[in-house]
């Protein structure tokens, strides 16, 4: 009887043991397939320099500094880049059981090319930044969050999301949602959420990389993600990502904007 008792005692020692593996494999949404320059992967009070073949889990965070990339197969196939100077948070994923892929975006930009899989039915896979969200309906599109920027036209607003779609169609609201107010956008089309106000209406245009500027008329300085009302309404350009640079070469909204060959 002693002996059962030290049997059963011994078997629940070696099952408490292995439940902190059995949870972090659980736990697995994908792993690094590409990883450049300055990259981490932040798994609670560690970080990892990010590296290929690396499993990624639930709630981990990807970090990248400049120069620095991060590319992420999702287990649904699902790719994501988080680019330079970029802080990319997974909170929920189909493959985790949740009803939702859902990356949290706090900083810089991220590429995603949304597989079948997860866009199987009405948006099961989310962009989320402070002030935006994007449910995807698309597959291949780029968001960036940027703050502490000021931006030609968006007077006292300091806070910034843009989207941009190259296939399919992204649905752009604020975060948190307001009832009726979204934008689509379509592929080849683009969209900003400025501080709490609606998505500006969708035009025609891709995510391009701004390179810091001031305006002529020795208005503020631009950072990377900055926005040039320039000749183009409340709207203006919209920096991002993949194609181009944007500088303005006039004051406020009303100067010229010139668009440099893509990088």
């Amino acid at each position: 009887m002693r002996r059962c008792a030290k049997l059963i005692v011994a078997l629940a020692a070696v099952w408490l043991w292995a439940l902190p593996s059995l949870a972090s494999a659980e736990a697995v949404v994908g792993k690094v397939t590409q990883a450049s320059g300055k990259a981490e992967v932040e798994r609670g009070n560690t970080s990892l320099p990010a590296a290929a073949a690396m499993p990624i889990e639930l709630h981990d965070q990807l970090k990248t500094a400049t120069p620095g990339q991060i590319t992420l197969e999702m287990l649904d196939k699902s790719v994501l880049t988080v680019n330079e100077s970029s802080l990319l948070a997974i909170d929920e994923s189909l493959v985790g059981g949740a009803a939702t892929t859902n990356v949290n975006l706090l900083s810089g930009s991220v590429h995603s090319l949304v597989s079948a899989v997860a866009r199987a039915a009405a948006p099961t896979f989310k962009v989320t930044t402070p002030n935006a969200i994007a449910g995807v309906r698309g597959t291949d599109f780029v968001c960036r969050y940027n703050s502490g920027t000021a931006r030609a036209g968006f007077p006292n607003c300091f806070e910034f999301t843009d989207c941009a779609t190259t296939t399919g169609t992204v649905v752009v609201t604020n975060n948190p949602p307001r009832p009726g107010v979204e934008v689509k956008v379509g592929p080849g089309m683009k969209t900003t959420v400025a501080c709490l106000a609606a998505p500006l209406a969708a035009t025609a245009g891709a995510l391009g990389v701004l390179s810091a500027t001031t305006t002529s008329g020795g208005g503020a300085l631009m950072g990377p993600a900055a926005i040039v009302g320039a000749g183009l309404g409340v709207g203006g350009v919209v920096a991002g990502t993949t194609v181009g640079v944007i500088t303005t070469t006039g004051g406020g909204t009303s100067g010229g904007t010139t668009v440099s060959p893509s990088r």
